[in-house]
C-alpha cells in the first residue's frame, strides 16, 4: 500500500469531525479491503481512532504527520 493512500485518509480526517469508513471510502475510491486495511494501519499506530460506534477521527499523532 502507497504512502499517498494513507495520505489520503490522514487529510480528509484532518477536519477533526468523525467519519465514517463508507465515507473514506468515497472520498478516496479505495476498494473496501484496501481501505480496511490502511484503517486498521492507521488505528494500529494511533494516528486515528475509532469510537464504539465505528466512526473514525484523526488523532494529534495523525495531526503530526501532517506537519511533516
Amino acid at each position: 500500500m502507497g504512502l499517498e493512500k494513507l495520505d489520503k485518509i490522514i487529510e480528509i480526517l484532518s477536519d477533526e469531525k468523525e467519519h465514517t469508513e463508507e465515507e473514506l471510502r468515497q472520498a478516496t475510491q479505495l476498494s473496501e479491503e484496501t481501505l480496511r486495511v490502511a484503517v486498521e494501519f492507521l488505528v494500529r499506530y494511533k494516528f486515528i481512532a475509532r469510537d464504539s460506534e465505528g466512526k473514525l477521527r484523526i488523532t494529534e499523532a495523525g495531526k503530526g504527520l501532517l506537519r511533516l
